[in-house]
């Protein structure tokens, strides 16, 4: 699921991915196949310079996922919300 913000007054346009996956396939391997399918697309689809992915502290599958494919975790979170990553599309 992808969220699309405008971002005016941010910096441009964003959006939040959100991921949800039976607990079986939460492993770094499938997630960094689906966050790499969404890059090749949603940048262009959603006309977003950045994606933001939330990944709590125990989800350390989803969070090597996250690095392995370019995010770093966002300083501040999203709009004051903890634990989201954050990719640019130059990356």
């Amino acid at each position: 699921e992808m969220f699309h913000d405008d971002g005016a007054g941010a910096g441009g346009p964003w959006g939040v991915l959100r991921i949800d996956v039976q607990s079986r396939f939460e492993t770094r391997a499938f997630l960094y196949a689906v966050i790499s399918l969404c890059l090749r697309h949603f940048y262009e689809g959603f006309e977003v310079e950045r994606i933001f992915v939330k990944a709590i502290p125990p989800a350390t599958e989803r969070r090597a996922a996250l690095e392995a494919a370019g995010f770093t975790e966002a300083e501040g979170g999203l709009r004051g919300h903890p634990f989201y990553f954050l990719r640019n599309r130059s990356v």
